[in-house]
């Protein structure tokens, strides 16, 4: 292989055969060429030379190039390829990143809709108590939005579950749920009751989910099923307690009635034994008078008809309701009622019952309901009556106010009083047989309770009370309307 200077030589020896033969002719053979033509002929072939060394070299630089150019685009080939295997892995994880994205999207919007369509009233709280999560029955119960409610403590956001900060900080930094059931929020009527489960959040988001679930008919459900399991226990034993009295209460009060038909000064038998006896039956009379023995016939009397009456009412308690039902207008048996009301009852009620007092609203038009007529004139008069009582033990003058009105299939009956009202701690109580807050002899306890025992067991009704302290008692009595036809 021949070296590029070796080219280079043997180029230029041609180059120099191809010069005119009067540059290569020798100076001294024909004195033809002078100095000038001498010195034009080595220029003329230095220039050759270097022309020739400047081509090579231009050659050269040029392979080099076209080398380098080759190995530029190799590599910008391959990197370009390998640039478009990266934008297209990364437009695939683009794709897929937004993908997820939508999913995860839809996913929380999915979660989002479960819990604020869920009945149950959820909050979210962070570590440090604020609430970070509020739904749609949380909104429903409190009134307060969401944006509103994020933020703030639970405690001014629901102020009527009043969790102790202490249970709250525990429950935040255990591991296990708590739970608190019937947790009861106001009073009377408006008194409501939630169980409340406190779920803490370990991992990358630390705090707690608080679920609260109201309970309030499920605990009067409960509530209504132990009183009916009391009448029934009750009513069970009120049959064989009320006749193992009668007989024994039936004696003393013949003998009672006895006693004072035989020291009557009307009976003309009492004055022929008396004189028999040489017994003046005026003195005697009068000696029992003075001795007080006139009034403590009148109390035994008095006492064994009160036996007499309570044994009667646990006989109408227990029994199961001999008196047939009809259609009956509602309106007509209350208006019968009050008129009874003002005259006084037998049994001596009070005397406040009149007229002035007696207020009636009767607005319902439809009120037409299978009852038995005495039974429902028996629950107004008893409610009329506690009404009465309660007010005249308070010194107000008594206004009881009845109206009816309907609502869908059933007919409502309020009786409203404007006595002292019922304490919270009594207001559960008195549907139970025997509970009485009045003294000794001034009431059996056995009236509500009957009452109740009416409207819901012969009536297919409810029977509710909603009273405040200073603001009297409303009882309400829901009938179901009879069907047209």
């Amino acid at each position: 292989m021949s070296t590029p200077l070796a080219s280079l030589t043997a180029t230029a020896a041609i180059s120099l055969t191809t010069l005119p033969t009067f540059c290569l002719a020798s100076p001294l053979s024909n004195n033809a060429l002078s100095q000038t033509e001498w010195l034009l002929s080595g220029v003329t072939t230095l220039l050759l030379i270097t022309l020739l060394l400047s081509k090579a070299q231009h050659e050269k630089r040029q392979s080099a190039l076209l080398r380098d150019q080759h190995q530029l685009e190799d590599r910008v080939s391959k990197r370009t390829e390998t640039l478009n295997d990266l934008n297209e892995k990364l437009s695939n994880e683009i794709v897929q990143h937004k993908a997820t994205e939508a999913l995860l999207k839809k996913t929380q919007a999915y979660y989002h809709s479960i819990i604020h369509s869920m009945p149950s009233i959820i909050i979210g709280l962070a570590e440090d108590g604020t609430i970070t999560h509020w739904n749609n029955a949380a909104v429903l119960s409190t009134a307060i939005s969401e944006k509103d409610a994020v933020g703030q403590t639970i405690d001014n956001m629901y102020p009527y579950l009043n969790i102790k900060p202490e249970i709250l900080k525990a429950a935040l930094g255990g591991d296990d749920p708590m739970s608190f059931e019937c947790l009861a929020q106001g009073h009377g009527s408006h008194r409501r009751y939630v169980d409340l489960t406190i779920y803490p959040l370990k991992g990358d988001h630390n705090g707690a989910v608080v679920r609260i679930d109201d309970v309030t008919q499920k605990v009067q459900v409960e509530n209504m099923m132990v009183q009916n399991e009391k009448l029934m226990s009750l009513g069970e034993m009120a049959a064989g307690l009320a006749h193992e009295i009668n007989n024994p209460l039936a004696a003393v009060i013949n003998s009672i009635q006895n006693i004072e038909r035989r020291t009557s000064l009307s009976l003309p038998a009492n004055r022929n034994i008396a004189e028999q006896c040489n017994l003046d039956l005026e003195n005697l009379q009068h000696y029992f008078e003075q001795r007080g023995v006139k009034r403590s016939i009148e109390t035994l009397r008095e006492g064994a008809e009160r036996a007499a009456l309570i044994v009667k009412n646990m006989l109408d308690f227990s029994h199961g309701g001999a008196e047939s039902r009809g259609p009956e207008a509602i309106n007509q048996l209350i208006e019968h009622a009050v008129e009874l009301a003002k005259r006084g009852f037998e049994t001596g009620e009070s005397k406040e019952a009149h007229s002035s007092n007696l207020i009636l609203e009767l607005k319902a038009e439809q009120d037409i309901c299978l009852c038995a007529p005495t039974e429902i004139q028996q629950v107004i008069l008893n409610l009329i009556r506690n009404g009465c009582q309660a007010c005249e033990e308070a010194g107000i003058p008594p206004e009881i106010t009845l109206t009816t009105r309907t609502e869908l299939d059933q007919l409502i009956i309020d009786i409203k009083d404007n006595g002292p009202g019922i304490p919270d701690d009594v207001i559960s109580h008195i549907f139970e047989p025997f509970f009485t807050t009045k003294g000794v002899g001034q009431g059996t306890g056995l009236g509500l309770s009957v009452s109740y025992f009416i409207i819901t067991e012969h009536h297919d009704g409810t029977i509710e009370v909603e009273s405040h302290e200073g603001e009297g008692t409303c009882f309400s009595i829901h009938l179901p309307l009879l069907e047209d036809g």
